[in-house]
């Protein structure tokens, strides 16, 4: 496969590189970049461009040399080089000759003349000191190499010729990584069976990343590959063992980012390395994955409103169902943005909702917009342009008119009317997708629509009790929406004369944290613990349950019933000793003091409010 195709999406950086060869241009290159994102082959396509334009170059690949000074120069002098002669030197797979960066960057390049250019690629971002000693070396270009982007990576796909209908499952395996790419589309276009590309991908790059480790650093590369974040605490959680040198070795890997949130594997290694592990060690992995999960459980139990939504992104992260991982992590990266509709955005938006709704469909959606704009969100695309659209509403400010307007709202009403949820709960709709291209079928379109209704599941955590939806073709959506936990309405309404099917989506109790529970549960082979058991009268405190009184019992269900809202003295004794009781408040600070007792280091999850009640975070 020639350097047309492997370069597809590089031509900006080519043209970076290129500026070496100007006489005005920097003297240094530094490229870097993660195993298999396409150094080696920019490398090649620079040096066939500096060669056509008659520049001698000389190529030293450092993984073929010592790490020495008497090294480096015996490759020079192999490959003819003239002292004093103008040129370019192309350092490649410099990782391994970092540890003699100081004498390349003091000495060799200072020796040699002014036109003498380099471009160095490694796996690692160059030294600080390159840097801060820039304006010294004659100038410096520093180019980070990411994956491609989706319109990149298709264009690739079809300079190689691969089938039309393959390209989304490559493009979903590969992640934009151009190894990735390449292999399988070599594998494609060899016509192997498709089902066996995405092995023979995950196969080589597994192999690649974790060349050159030893059997430690592999051991902790694997478990870090499973969460979404590596901390201290959940590495060892996973490892069953203190794991101080091993964190910090695990962050001085190329590949490895150190960030606030912890340390974070290149997506491109995560994928490839978790998909190995899930393939040949499928026990292993699913032992990390427990042991991440319980971690993660007990952590979230413990943090604050603030760190929510971090601990929730990590713990759908966690899920293996592929579904649930497209929705909230998809494998592509979609180039739409979400936002609220402007309003110059209303002629847009209603030619879409009228080109694919019946007319009564239409005048529905138009009176969204007219009663309740603030729910109407335009999905964009690069330029800005709107290229389809997503309806989302809290059920409590939808207004009345909308639930004469619009039939799917008045169906929604009677289902909220027939199974109510607890007090305190509260209810999402996702009234409509569509997507200018494809309508409410999937696309990216409709995944960035479905992605962008993580914040509204984000911002109603812990109160949010159920999710209503609505599509016309309930077909290609059937199997998420059962797996998720859907429940369709028994009969399809009518909507301008055609069927509108509706699904319910209830988390329960626990909220968000309890949906993923469950759905975690089955995967894991566990049993589902909720938090309260009324059947025993018991409580989950780190997969142990523990048997409450009647009366704790009574009061932390109460507690549960309005999430991380005060409940007052007054109402408790009025819910759990009934109306007639006469004792003091007091009474009721002595269960709060037994149920924190018994619920151990999870027992600051009543907070005591001081002069209303209390609260369960």
């Amino acid at each position: 496969m020639g350097n047309a195709v492997t370069l597809k999406g590089r031509e900006r950086e080519l043209a970076s590189l290129e500026r070496v060869l100007d006489a005005n241009g920097p003297r240094v290159a530094f490229v870097y970049g993660v195993a298999g994102i396409g150094k080696s082959a920019l490398l090649d396509a620079f040096a066939t461009a500096a060669q056509a334009s008659g520049t001698q170059v000389l190529r030293i690949d450092c993984a073929a040399i010592d790490p020495t000074e008497s090294s480096f120069r015996a490759a020079l002098d192999a490959a003819d080089w003239h002292p004093g002669s103008a040129g370019v030197v192309i350092v490649d797979t410099y990782e391994m000759f970092r540890i003699a960066d100081p004498w390349l960057r003091h000495e060799l390049l200072v020796s040699l003349p002014a036109d003498v250019r380099f471009v160095i690629a490694g796996r690692d971002a160059p030294m600080l000191e390159w840097s801060t000693e820039r304006g010294r070396l004659g100038g410096l270009e520093i180019l980070p190499l990411v994956g491609l982007t989706d319109d990149d990576a298709r264009a690739f796909l079809a300079d190689a010729n691969v089938a039309a209908d393959h390209v989304d499952l490559i493009c979903r395996i590969a992640r934009g990584h151009p190894l990735s790419l390449r292999l399988a589309a070599e594998a494609e276009v060899a016509h192997m069976p498709i089902d066996e590309v995405g092995s023979r991908v995950v196969a080589a790059l597994a192999t690649a990343f974790r060349a050159g480790l030893d059997e430690e650093a592999r051991r902790l590369l694997d478990a870090a590959s499973v969460p979404r974040r590596v901390t201290r605490g959940v590495l060892e959680a996973m490892t069953g063992r203190r794991e101080h040198q091993g964190f910090d070795r695990l962050g001085s890997l190329s590949f490895v980012d150190e960030t606030s949130e912890g340390l974070r594997l290149h997506d491109a290694v995560q994928a490839a390395v978790s998909a190995r592990l899930r393939a040949l060690e499928p026990e292993r992995f699913r032992e990390l994955r427990s042991a991440a999960w319980h971690h993660l459980q007990q952590e979230t139990r413990r943090a604050g409103a603030g760190d929510l939504h971090r601990f929730t992104a990590d713990l759908l992260f966690l899920i293996d169902n592929p579904f649930v991982r497209e929705a909230m992590f998809p494998a592509t990266t979609h180039a739409f943005s979400v936002e609220r509709s402007r309003e110059e955005d209303a002629d847009a938006l209603r030619a879409l909702w009228h080109e694919f709704e019946t007319p009564q469909g239409a005048s529905v959606l138009d009176a969204w917009l007219r009663l309740r704009p603030e729910a109407v969100r335009s999905v964009r695309d690069r330029t800005g342009a709107v290229v389809g659209c997503s309806i989302v509403a809290e059920w409590r400010d939808i207004p009345h008119s909308l639930e004469r307007a619009d039939p799917v709202v008045a169906a929604w009403s009677r289902h909220a009317a027939r199974h109510p949820l607890p007090p305190g709960q509260r209810t999402l709709t996702h009234r409509r997708w569509l997507a200018a291209d494809t309508g409410e079928r999937p696309s990216g379109v409709q995944a960035a629509a479905l992605l962008d209704v993580k914040r509204d599941y984000f911002r109603l955590r812990p109160h949010l009790g159920r999710l209503y939806v609505g599509v016309r073709d309930p077909r290609p959506f059937v199997d998420a929406l059962r797996t998720l936990g859907f429940r369709p309405f028994d009969e399809p309404i009518d909507v301008g004369g055609e069927p509108f099917h509706l699904a319910a989506l209830d988390f329960g109790p626990d909220s968000v944290d309890g949906w993923l529970n469950r759905i975690a549960a089955a995967e894991l082979g566990e049993s589902e613990q909720p938090f309260l058991d009324e059947l025993d009268r018991s409580v989950d405190v780190g997969g142990a349950r523990i048997q409450l009184s009647r009366l704790e019992f009574g009061v932390l269900s109460t507690l549960a019933a309005h999430p991380a809202t005060p409940v007052s003295r007054a109402d408790l004794l009025r819910e759990v000793w009934g109306t007639s009781y006469q004792g003091g408040s007091n009474t009721v600070d002595v269960v709060i003091r037994s149920i924190r007792r018994k619920l151990g280091p999870v027992g600051d999850r009543v907070d005591t409010v001081r002069g209303v009640g209390y609260r369960l975070r």
